[in-house]
């Protein structure tokens, strides 16, 4: 796995809003801002968990997609968790 920029933004998100998310990560790229996302900035055949990880620990910025979704999932739970721990700033 390549090592990423901490300027970069990790967007969070239930599977379940994978339209919306794929909507902000363009825009966000389209406006010239380094946005990652699981499944996209993930290589093919590396660990899913450990790749999640290591794009969120190497983001200045966590997005977080608040839906009902994201509310009930116990992955975007942990993923704010670690980013909290990670001094990433939540938006």
């Amino acid at each position: 796995m390549h090592q990423t920029s901490r300027s970069q933004a990790f967007i969070s998100y239930s599977a379940r809003d994978a339209s919306l998310a794929g909507a902000v990560y363009a825009y966000l790229k389209t406006n010239g801002i380094q946005a990652v996302k699981a499944p996209d900035d993930i290589p093919p055949g590396e660990d899913w968990a450990a790749s999640i990880t290591a794009l969120i620990e190497n983001s200045s910025y966590f997005v977080l997609l608040w839906t009902h979704n994201s509310m009930a999932s116990k992955e975007v739970a942990k993923e704010l968790t670690l980013a909290m721990s990670c001094g990433s700033r939540i938006i």
